[in-house]
């Protein structure tokens, strides 16, 4: 059987992107969740992976936003487990408010391309081994996270210290979207 990826969506227009082409060329399957309405329905087996998406509410939105603590007890089981997940924007939000941390507006949004570096732990890391130690990716937040306990920092910038965490051996959480297409840009701005 091949392997499958479960992607919750927390917005329609925030979707795998541009992964869904790499996905299918490696024939790996996708099943995706509105979170508003689906999250009952995640069910991963052990060898499958999550990635929690992006939207435009905080983590901090509990009350107006039923799901988010539904996330964040999947993230929980998720993490329980050393299973595979990815966090993106409001995914590595999520991750971070799962493993304890803070979560709180920065003094500035981030919005549109923006240098990232790498950290040392970056450069060592394996998936972020072969990215040059400064690159551009596309941000679209005000919140950010502390850094949880025990995570490695992968990646900063000028504007926020904590742009990319690692977790244990299968979990990553970065604040910006690799996920990106011209179409996803679009409806965002």
């Amino acid at each position: 059987m091949s392997r499958l990826v479960h992607a919750i969506c927390n917005i329609e227009f925030e979707d795998l992107g541009f992964f869904k082409n790499i996905f299918k060329n490696k024939q790996i399957r996708i099943k995706e969740y509105k979170a508003s309405s689906q999250m009952d329905l995640v069910k991963p087996s052990k060898e499958d992976i999550v990635i929690i998406m992006g939207g435009p509410m905080s983590v901090n939105d509990k009350k107006e936003y039923n799901f988010i603590e539904k996330e964040i007890q999947l993230i929980k089981k998720y993490l329980d487990s050393d299973k595979a997940i990815l966090g993106i924007c409001l995914g590595s939000q999520l991750i971070a408010s799962a493993l304890g941390s803070k979560i709180s507006k920065n003094s500035k949004k981030e919005l549109g391309f923006q240098t990232v570096k790498k950290t040392s732990n970056g450069s060592e890391d394996s998936l972020f081994k072969n990215i040059n130690d400064k690159f551009l990716a596309f941000h679209w937040h005000q919140d950010i996270f502390s850094l949880p306990l025990n995570a490695k920092l992968l990646a900063h910038n000028r504007t926020t210290e904590f742009q990319a965490f690692k977790y244990g051996n299968k979990c990553y959480a970065l604040l910006f979207h690799i996920e990106v297409t011209s179409e996803i840009i679009t409806n965002i701005v």
